[in-house]
């Protein structure tokens, strides 16, 4: 048997999702006392559910700082893949209550402003003539803030103008439609006279 699957083995017997909503709070919070009013419980209790994560994952989680508690590189990786696993376990709940409820599953959208009047009404209105009887949520909000959640699970797919990503991110990016581009200027102005404006 190889360290690694050793390791492995012991993170998933002993490892509970309580350890990483723990770990959440205490990297939000950068402090075990602001952690501990979180989930209302002792100081010592998150003490020594810190102490527990950290003898399972056989790493230091955070480093103590002037400004507080930091995460240390390890600890940046387990409240991400954390809040992965968290979003998994809520999708199973709610594509559970779906089920039934007789409805099967339930889809997340992420929508930049530029897709809401047109293309994701038009996209879901095919849906529903369909009578596809999934439910759908939609969230709106900037680039950053859709893209944490496609990279957290948080969000299935997002619709809007994006830049290319990063295929290391393990995302795929599909061009749904092309939009013209086009210049507005005022009367006078040198453009004005010009049948075609290049990018030059």
């Amino acid at each position: 048997m190889t360290h690694g699957t050793s390791r492995f083995r012991q993170v998933m017997s002993r490892l509970k999702l309580r350890h990483l909503r723990l770990i959440d709070a205490i990297a939000e919070a950068k402090s075990i006392s602001a952690a501990a009013d979180t989930f209302n419980i002792t100081q010592p209790a998150v003490s020594k559910g810190l102490r527990e994560i950290e003898g399972i994952l056989g790493v230091p989680l955070f480093v103590r700082r002037p400004e507080g508690l930091m995460l240390t590189p390890a600890g940046r990786s387990v409240v991400a893949h954390g809040k992965v696993i968290q979003s998994q376990v809520r999708h199973v709940t709610e594509e559970i209550e779906a089920i039934a409820s007789g409805v099967s599953g339930l889809v997340t959208v992420g929508a930049m402003m530029v897709s809401l009047p047109g293309l994701l009404p038009t996209a879901l209105r095919l849906l529903r003539d369909r009578d596809n009887k999934t439910p759908i949520r939609v969230i709106q909000g900037s680039d950053d803030v859709l893209l944490q959640g496609l990279r957290s699970g948080a969000i299935d797919f997002i619709v809007g103008r994006l830049t290319p990503v990063d295929t290391a991110d393990r995302m795929a990016q599909e061009v749904l439609r092309y939009e013209p581009i086009v210049v507005v200027s005022a009367p006078h102005h040198p453009l004005a006279t010009k049948a075609r404006v290049s990018d030059e």
